[in-house]
Formats: structure tokens, sequence, C-alpha cells
């Protein structure tokens, strides 16, 4: 349950704004709401809102109370309500934006969120958000990388934050396991720390236990010390703070605690967090490997909105006075639940950067003792809704996430998170630089790696190396260069970068300058090494095949002037025809073919065209359809889908019917040559004017990879 990660923010006030006529319901749900009884306020606000159904005040309260109550698809049909209204704060249009976003309407919540910006233009939100949504389709890329999986010990109330300690798994809780005093912000039973031990949840032992929140905790690496959020028993002192006025700030700030663990196993006397205060919370702990920083989230003065993240380091035996983490991390939203895993990799959850919707959860990586600006870890981690409160350890790639997204028995769920690869954003490759005729190393190489944001340069050492950092969501281009060789330029995308282990070696050869050759060569698209091909070129000016047979992947020979249909194919990959021009007999000419590995699923783009407004394909295309032919035929236990686009001026229904005829002639083709209709399913499509895309469905299981195991299965 994370609804009292906003406990500092408060009512503004609405003194310009005509007030509502007197109404004892209003009165009284106004005072609820200064004192966040959200639940309770909400009721009230209704019942007034039955006397005076106009008032716009009254809306935008209503949908305030749903905001801050979760129930997302209330609180969209309540701003929709006020939003347009010129005397509403601004504010609604992001509220408004981020419920269309938790409620999966990212095109409609991109509008408001340029609306809000429009009005608000120093906050960073909306540009974020708006960006994001232009390119959703990244939070998508590396889905199946993951297994997220209910945690065996969920509750029907909200269950949130586990960390290990030892082998049990430690995490907050609201389930009422006692008869406690209620949060009045929704009525619900206040948090407290439960520990999962064999098969079984119970209480965990703190020393001191207190009515009101305990929780979420973090451990030393050892288990000896644990950090634990906990209410304050004072009340708080009158502050000027803008978002705590001095005449509601009189709630229980939440705080840190430690406690040790003494000689005979049980948990010793608490002790405050001497940077604590009862003027603003300190909460959500997160500690270093070494113990030494402490990462945790405050609404303290220095701020850059809502709940911000700062870090304190222990230093001649005390903690440091703490700092901001800065605009980097931090937003004029809200930055909750860090994480730091044994890598020293900084997680937290936060509704300022960009993301799905609701709190997304983000990594910051620890390279080289700094940590990098955070990224979205992405669906399926991220939905949404409300994810936060994530654990994982790169060694094991297991983990859990807490979510809201609503597929599990309570309010907030525990999901085990499984991952096939490590999470990092980053891959350290090496970059070799190799004169092609001999494999030896070209030192001092000039690599310019450009991405859309920088360039970086480097030069190659004695050995004809050199590092970098690739980050797995963005694209690359590299530019190789070195006097007596040909310039080279490649390009990495995403799953390229991906496929890659760890310090991997990415080789790049050199060829030194000649004239008078072309050089084909084929690749595998991910890894960007060289395989084996079945290589035909076909000169189609003098309409001569010259070259029929298999290759190492590399075709290098002196051909005259004149265009030149090249086809390349081989097991495993979907093959690739292209034409080539030769256009001097001194030049170079050059040709890499990319071809990507076969998998369920996936989409294959082609070359395959046909006449306008026909079902004949051009005469371009047939070197295009042999190679799909040949790749069924190498891949005999491949079905695939044709997928046929016809688009034009006539009605879509007619457009439909000449997409499938494409599709048809495509599958007539396939069986002529032989190949078995059951593996060959049609499909036509008005998303184009023209074209095809080949989609596999199945494909040999023995390649697919083996599912995860929980770290539950007996």
């Amino acid at each position: 349950m994370k609804n009292f990660i906003s406990l500092t923010l408060f009512l503004l006030s609405f003194g310009l704004w005509a007030q509502p006529k007197a109404d004892k319901n209003f009165e009284e749900a106004q005072k609820a709401y200064k004192k966040m009884q959200y639940a309770k306020a909400l009721e009230l606000y209704q019942k007034a809102f039955q006397n005076d159904t106009a008032n716009i005040i009254i809306k935008e309260k209503i949908a305030h109370c749903y905001r801050k109550l979760q129930d997302t698809e209330n609180a969209e049909i309540w701003y929709a309500k006020v939003v347009h209204s010129p005397i509403t704060d601004p504010e609604d249009k992001i509220y408004y934006a981020q419920a269309l976003a938790s409620n999966n309407k990212h095109a409609e919540a991109q509008l408001w969120y340029n609306a809000y910006a429009k009005q608000v233009k120093d906050d960073s939100r909306a540009l974020a958000f708006s960006l994001a949504y232009q390119n959703l389709q990244d939070f998508y890329k590396d889905s199946l990388n993951y297994e997220i999986r209910l945690a065996p010990f969920n509750s029907t109330e909200s269950d949130f934050s586990p960390v290990y300690c030892g082998n049990n798994i430690v995490f907050a809780s609201n389930r009422n396991y006692r008869s406690r005093t209620q949060f009045q912000w929704d009525n619900s039973p206040f948090v407290e720390l439960f520990m999962y031990e064999k098969k079984k949840v119970k209480p965990f032992p703190l020393s001191q236990k207190t009515n009101y929140h305990e929780g979420p905790a973090v451990f030393s690496a050892k288990g000896d010390t644990i950090i634990y959020t906990r209410n304050s028993q004072k009340k708080s002192k009158p502050t000027a703070d803008a978002k705590t006025p001095a005449s509601t700030s009189k709630f229980n700030r939440l705080k840190l605690f430690f406690a040790y663990k003494q000689a005979n196993g049980t948990w010793g006397k608490e002790k405050e967090f001497p940077h604590n205060s009862a003027d603003f919370s300190t909460m959500h702990p997160a500690l270093s490997p070494d113990g030494k920083t402490l990462y945790f989230v405050s609404d303290r003065t220095g701020g850059h909105g809502g709940m911000d993240l700062w870090v304190s380091r222990f230093e001649n035996d005390k903690w440091s006075e703490p700092q901001n983490l800065g605009e980097t991390f931090n937003t004029r939203g809200h930055e909750v639940f860090p994480y730091v895993d044994s890598k020293g990799n900084l997680y937290f959850a936060s509704n300022g950067h960009g993301g799905l919707g609701g709190l997304d959860i983000f990594i910051a990586e620890n390279v080289g003792g700094k940590l990098l600006a955070p990224v979205n870890l992405g669906y399926p981690i991220n939905s949404t809704k409300d994810d936060f409160g994530f654990f994982f350890n790169p060694k094991t790639k297991r983990g859990f996430l807490s979510s809201n997204r609503g597929d599990g028995p309570g309010k907030d769920d525990i999901y085990e998170v499984i991952a096939r690869k490590p999470l990092s954003s980053f891959n350290e490759m090496i970059i070799l630089t190799r004169n092609e005729t001999n494999n030896e190393p070209v030192p001092l190489t000039e690599i310019k790696i450009n991405t859309e944001q920088k360039t970086a340069v480097y030069f190659t050492d004695v050995n004809g190396n050199t590092r970098h950092f690739f980050n797995k969501r963005l694209h690359y281009q590299i530019t190789v260069s070195k006097q007596g060789f040909e310039t080279t330029e490649i390009t990495l995308i995403p799953e390229q970068i991906a496929s890659h282990p760890e310090g991997d070696t990415l080789e790049i050869d050199l060829y030194p300058e000649r004239k008078s050759i072309t050089i084909l060569k084929a690749i595998d698209d991910f890894s960007q090494t060289k395989i084996p091909v079945f290589m035909r070129i076909v000169n189609t000016t003098a309409k001569k095949v010259i070259f029929n047979q298999d290759t190492d992947g590399k075709f290098e020979k002196n051909l005259d002037k004149g265009s030149y249909e090249v086809s390349v194919w081989t097991k495993g990959y979907f093959g690739d025809a292209e034409i080539i021009k030769v256009a001097d007999k001194k030049d170079r000419t050059f040709k890499l073919f990319r071809l990507k590995p076969l998998r369920k699923n996936e989409l294959y783009l082609t070359q395959i065209l046909f006449e306008k407004n026909s079902d004949k394909p051009t005469k371009n295309s047939f070197a295009e359809l042999e190679v799909l032919q040949k790749t069924m035929e190498n891949n005999p236990d491949v079905a695939i889908k044709i997928i046929a686009f016809a688009q034009g001026n006539k009605q879509d229904s007619q457009n439909l019917v000449l997409a499938e005829k494409r599709a048809k002639a495509v599958q007539n083709f396939l069986i002529s040559k032989k190949i078995d209709k059951k593996r060959v399913q049609i499909q036509g499509s008005t998303e184009k004017d023209n074209g095809v895309s080949i989609q596999v469905l199945e494909i040999d299981e023995n390649n697919q990879e083996e599912p995860l195991k929980s770290i539950f299965d007996d």
C-alpha cells in the first residue's frame, strides 16, 4: 500500500475562486480532506455535489479524492469534468493525463500533457511523457526477457517492497494481522513488516511495535542491521513550506530507524536516523553493498517538487548531511521506493520520468562508481498502473516487484521477476579492428560512435582494441577510419547490443584501399558475425548467372560494370535478395547482407512488390520470392503467415480483397515449388499500399528457450 508516500502533500488554498454555497456536507468534507481522510471526504463531497451539481470546486475535489485513493477510472471521469474550466488549477491537466495513461489511453494522455506544457513551461514531466508516447513501442522491446509471476504469499490487502533477510523474505503489508488503528487516508489498516519463512507468513520480530506505519525496510549485506520507515510519535511543528501550510502541518511524519541484531539473534532497541525531522518525512531506505551510502526519500527543503531521492554517506563514524540527487533523478513528481543491488545499481519508482502510467520502475546503473541517467525498465516490469518496491539480484537474475496492476488478490501485490538476461541497460563491449586480409589488429584506428544524443571518439590501442558502454535502448552508427584502409560504417540496433554478453568483442574488419573489387558479405544481424550462406549472383545486364554456390559468408571478386541481383539464404535465417550496381570497374563495391535469425512470432519485411492494382508480382520481386522459397526449403520445421498489403483510392473492402489475392499469389508460388500448403497461411491488410511481410508461426521447439524456473518451485 503506497498511498502513504504522499503523506506530506497537502491541500492548496482555493481562496481566489468562487466558494460553494454553504453546505454542511461540503464543510465536513473540507475538514476531512485537510486531515487527508480521503475516503471519508469523498463520501461527503458526493453528498454536497447532489445539492450543487454545477460547482467546479466540488467536482475537482471529488477528482482529487479518487486520485488519492488510486481509483484511476473514476479519477479520469471527474477530471474530464473540470479540465476545460478556466478557473481550475493547470495541475488538473497533468492529473487528467496521468489518469488517462493509467487507463491505457496514451494517445489522449499525450494531448493533455501537451496542453499542460503550454501553461507550465518549467515542468519537465509533460515533455518526458509526451516524447515517451511518441515511441510507445520502445517500452515493449525487451518484453520476452522477463517472466512475471505472482508471489505465493500475497493477501487480499496490500503487500509490497520485499527484500531478503538471510533466506527469508521480509515485506511490508497492511493485512489485518491484529486489531490496529485504521489509516484514515483510505480506511485501511496501517502498514507493518512481515516475514515469509518456511512457506508461512508471520510478523517480523522488531523489539518495538507501534500502531502506525512500519515499513518498508532494508537490511545490510551481512543481515545484522535493519533500517526501516516508521511514523514519528511526535506531532510535526508548524512550517512555512508551501507544501505543508502551517495551518495543516499537524500530521505524524515518517522517519527512518535503525536496529541491530543482538548476540541472541533478536533485534535491539531502535535508533533514529540523525537527519530525521518532525517538519518533513524521511522514508524508504536503500543501502549500498558496503553499507556506507544510504539513499532515501524525503520532501525536505531543497527538493524539486514532490518526494525526492536523497543520499547520505557514513563518514567519520556519522551520517553526512543529506544531499539531493539532483534533477537527473528527481522531478516535480514523486521519486520513491529506491533499492540498490549488489553491483551498486540504483532502482527507484517515479511518476515524473516518462513511463507507461502511474509509478514506473527505473534503473540508474553504477558505472565506475558513477550513477548514469535513469532508464525505464519497460514492460512487463512496468505496467500502466503503479509499479514500485523493486528488488533484484544481478547474479541469479531473480527478484521482485510490487504493483497494483490488478491481476492479483490484493490492492497491491508482490510479483516474482525472472529475467533471461541481465537487467542492465548498458553493455560494455570491446571493439577490435582487424586487417581483413591477414586478421592482424589495426592500432590507432579512429572510432566514431554516434547516437541521437552525442558523438564519442576513440582510438584503438596497440592491440587494435578500445572499449565502450553501449545503451541497449539506443541505435548507434559506428564509423571506423584509418589511413590506408577503406572507411567502414556499421549500425548497431538495441536488439543487436542486447544479444552480446557483457564484455564481448565486436570485431570490425578493415579493408586495405584497393580498386576493382566487389565484396559481398553475409552476417548474423544480431551478433554481427559472418555466417556461411548459399549465394547466387545474376548479372541482370547480361542476363547470366555468374555465381551459384555455398560460401563461408563472403564473396570477393572483380566484377564488370553492370547491375547484379544477389540472393543469399541459409538454414536458421530469413534470406535476402538485393540489387547492387557496379558503376566502374575501377571502383570498390561493398554490400553487407544482414540476415535475421528465424524466431517464432517475428515479422520479416520483404521486397516483394506487386504491379499497380494487381496481384501480379513485379519482375524485380522474383528473386525475393525465390529467397522465400529457399528459406522454407532449408527450414522444413517452419510455418509462416504471408501478410500482403493493398491500399489506394478504392474502398477498404476492395483493397482488402486485392490484398488477400496478393497473399494468395505468393502462397501459390510456394505451393508450385513443392512447399506444403499447410505450412503457409495468408492474410490481407490495408495498412499500407504495397508489399509483403512474413510472420513465423511455428519453428522447431528444440530451438526455443526453456521456461524459467521460479525460486518458489519445489
